[in-house]
């Protein structure tokens, strides 16, 4: 079932994202009707004499060949929870009053939508989010031009605040019309707080990425996901030449930050030096039986042993490192119970992070089967209870089964899923991101069963298995309390001061500033660079030998030759910038044309004792410059071009990135020391000499020198 989203408001994960194994499933399970992509806009009419508003919830038809009989609006008061729902019938919008029929002023509705035919119903849609309140009437009594041409007339523009002449007033990438749409009756709010109303905000939720860039990436506009603050060095200080420790700190409100990285022009342009995270649950041990974060293995953390496992991936996307992949059929991790050690009695928790794929009937995130076929079926589980979209913790009591459920989640989407049972204080309970979903009360001891701990299935039935990721899977023989699971889930909002220790030996003007991603791929960067000065005393001015092998004042190009010539040339010509001669390298194909900077004979350098590399350059487009050295690990090519991060590498080439400012069409200098380049990507190897520049990139480029202090 395919659906056009309008003016989304949620990340929708497309098909190509998935493993090929999960792309092939898909494929094969025809029967399923596909999910519905649901949305909702702000419908406005510019109505004479008045302005009209409706909220109407909007989806395009499927293809006939998919039979559908209807759809339904399941709402609820809480993300991935819906207690209620409406059969809106065959048609493709509604409005919203047609769903709840009292909208309640100041309340937050989560909605999601499904299609069903006269066999089966469809997955959940992915979720939107509606906030009702009133929303004022504009009186025109003329109709007047739209001199923007953006789709709202000027008097209507008047009143909103936005610019007639202008079609997207704050520059966000978003039209005025488009973002009027968007934001409905929160138009006028300022999510941010900083005196600037969503409509004419570039930045609505002040997390330093333009709403525009938001709504096309799929992220919320109204909720900065990361926030990056500069602490040190302060704006406007002068410190003396040496090092210098830079600090930032980052708040993460939505998923693990995965790195924090340093932008700063120290050596002449732009570049980036990142500290990478891994997020980690601080565990109370106490209790714990098995610990399976999956980091590219089925280790158990508590035993070291690696459990057998049937059609198991693992993937990146993950709260915390990697996660298991599991296609939906046949596949599962097998705990060997050979000891006994999941023969649990008094007290369980079984905790995990789950994303499904798909949600089918009676899929197994975990079970320990009875020791045959036949009723109660469990020993316990934790999964999806029959079809009702719902997470079900279940267990076994004198032969009895008990269960605690959640309420209905949706597919394509991180949960915290947490199930506990006590016998000493006689309760069964459910948690489902971090809050108590369902509790019951029960005693006595669980049952016992020989049957071995089936991560991701269930031992009598192959297409009972989990479709989706499965991480930091954690089996206790206590029950953890509310306290611990509201801890465990929120590590996921993550808080860091990362520190960046800098050399700068240089005295000069300097910017800097930090940006984050986190593991969903959101990034953000501090509003504002900081700006600094540093001051050199003539005590530690270090004594620099140099050897320049170009600066352009012999008016030659002796020493220069191009790797397939092809259209190419390498002239010395007078710069008017630096007033000075300089080489112009001219390229037809920057993929295929490389110059080459030898001695003027064409030998190789071979200079054995200066391993820090000078030149400035006034590059535009994309470009590679390499630096061919002799190590003790052999021949490695140390490459730079205009990336923002640093690839490094562990063979022939090491990557580092100089920063998407680096080939503005300005003259700008770079230092790079050589070693440190080199052992940052390989730490045991040495540089043994130097013997030539290599440039792949149209320019002008000057002063290409080797020194050591």
């Amino acid at each position: 079932m395919r659906l056009i989203l309008k003016f989304p408001l949620s990340v929708l994960h497309t098909f190509s994202s998935f493993p090929a194994a999960t792309k092939s499933f898909l494929w094969q399970r025809k029967i399923q009707l596909a999910p519905i992509i649901l949305s909702f806009f702000f419908l406005i009419f510019f109505c004479k004499p008045t302005y009209c508003h409706a909220v109407t919830l909007t989806w395009t038809a499927n293809d006939p060949i998919e039979n559908v009989s209807g759809y339904k609006i399941y709402y609820g008061s809480a993300s991935g929870q819906y207690d209620s729902s409406t059969d809106v019938g065959n048609v493709t919008s509604c409005e919203i009053e047609d769903v709840i029929s009292t909208l309640e002023v100041g309340k937050t509705y989560y909605l999601t939508a499904t299609a069903y035919s006269s066999t089966s119903e469809s997955d959940f849609s992915a979720e939107v989010v509606y906030t009702h309140t009133s929303v004022p009437d504009v009186v025109s009594d003329t109709v007047v031009a739209d001199t923007d041409g953006d789709g709202i007339n000027d008097n209507v523009e008047i009143y909103f605040k936005t610019d007639p002449l202008s079609a997207d007033t704050d520059n966000d990438g978003i039209s005025d019309y488009n973002e009027l749409i968007y934001w409905g009756i929160s138009w006028n709010a300022d999510f941010d707080g900083d005196g600037i109303i969503n409509l004419i905000d570039w930045d609505s939720d002040g997390d330093g990425i333009p709403d525009g860039e938001e709504i096309t990436q799929g992220t919320d506009p109204a909720t900065p996901q990361l926030i990056v603050t500069l602490m040190s060095p302060l704006d406007g200080v002068t410190l003396p030449a040496g090092d210098i420790t830079f600090s930032c700190h980052t708040t993460s409100l939505s998923s693990d930050i995965d790195h924090i990285s340093l932008y700063s022009n120290i050596s002449g342009s732009w570049h980036q030096d990142a500290i990478h995270y891994t997020g980690e649950i601080s565990r109370n041990e106490a209790g714990l039986v098995s610990l399976f974060h999956f980091n590219n293995s089925t280790e158990d953390a508590m035993t070291s042993s690696i459990s057998a496992s049937t059609n198991i991936e693992f993937s990146d996307i993950s709260q915390f490192g990697s996660s298991a992949y599991l296609s939906g059929y046949d596949n599962r991790i097998t705990a060997s119970n050979s000891t006994g050690r999941y023969n649990i009695t008094d007290e369980l928790t079984i905790e995990a992070w789950i994303y499904p794929t798909d949600i089918t009937p009676s899929d197994y995130i975990v079970s320990k089967a009875w020791n045959v076929n036949t009723s109660p079926y469990i020993n316990y589980a934790l999964g999806f209870y029959n079809d009702t979209k719902t997470l079900r913790f279940v267990a076994t009591i004198a032969g009895q089964q008990y269960m605690v459920t959640t309420g209905q989640i949706a597919p394509l989407q991180w949960y915290h899923v947490v199930g506990t049972y006590s016998n000493t204080s006689g309760e069964m309970k459910i948690y489902l991101n971090g809050q108590l979903a369902d509790s019951t009360s029960v005693s006595g001891q669980l049952d016992t069963t020989s049957s071995d701990l089936l991560i991701g299935g269930y031992q009598y039935s192959e297409e009972e298995s989990w479709n989706g990721y499965i991480d930091e899977l954690a089996i206790y023989k206590r029950a953890l309390n509310a306290e611990e699971i509201a801890d465990h889930y929120a590590v996921n909002t993550r808080e860091v001061v990362a520190d960046f220790p800098v050399h700068i030996s240089e005295e000069s003007t300097f910017q800097w500033n930090c940006a984050a991603k986190d593991i969903t791929g959101e990034s953000a960067i501090a509003a504002t660079n900081n700006s600094f000065i540093t001051q050199i005393s003539s005590d530690d001015i270090p004594d620099l030998q140099q050897t320049v092998y170009e600066d352009g004042e012999d008016g030659t190009i002796s020493g220069w030759d191009i790797i397939n010539t092809t259209g190419a040339s390498i002239k010395n010509v007078f710069d008017s910038d630096k007033q000075s001669r300089v080489i112009e390298l001219l390229i037809s194909d920057d993929t295929q044309n490389v110059f080459r900077l030898r001695n003027n004979d064409l030998s190789n350098w071979q200079n054995t004792d200066q391993f820090i590399a000078k030149w400035s350059m006034k590059l535009t487009g994309s470009y590679f410059i390499f630096l061919n050295v002799e190590t003790t690990a052999g021949q490695r090519f140390l490459y730079y071009n205009t990336a923002d991060y640093d690839l490094l590498g562990t063979w022939e080439f090491v990557h580092h990135g100089l920063g998407s400012n680096s080939s503005n069409g300005d003259w700008i200098t770079i230092t790079r020391n050589l070693q440190q380049d080199l052992q940052e990507a390989q730490p045991d190897v040495e540089i043994i000499k130097v013997n030539s520049i290599l440039i792949r990139g149209n320019g002008r480029i000057d002063d290409i020198s080797l020194l050591n202090p």
